[in-house]
């Protein structure tokens, strides 16, 4: 079955950000603490990444969390109407405690 809306999009998305930041797959990794596959199998939609470990892959590619999920090719509205849709309650859940934690003064983009 093939992945559609936040499940298709994240993938590239790592990707594009990884790139536009000259990291390779495997230097993702290593800050990561993980093995290069993991880097490339999220990549390739295979496996996904933990809503847990968002704010520290936001942090090494030097991004908001938001921005993880900010795709060019859609309005951030469809965006978001693809996470909830796609998304478990308990993601949901943990998304929601990662908007409330932002501060308040971000601006938009």
């Amino acid at each position: 079955m093939a992945q559609t809306g936040l499940l298709a999009a994240f993938p590239r998305r790592l990707k594009q950000l990884r790139i536009e930041r000259g990291l390779a797959a495997r230097e993702l990794a290593a800050e990561l603490r993980v093995h290069a596959s993991a880097i490339y199998n999220i990549e390739r939609g295979v496996h996904a990444f933990s809503l847990n470990r968002l704010p520290e892959l936001g942090r090494v590619l030097r991004v908001d969390v938001l921005d993880l999920f900010t795709f060019p090719e859609q309005s951030l509205r469809h965006t978001l109407v693809d996470v909830s849709r796609d998304a478990t309650i308990e993601a949901l859940r943990t998304a929601h405690e990662l908007l409330r934690s932002w501060p308040s003064t971000r601006t938009n983009r």
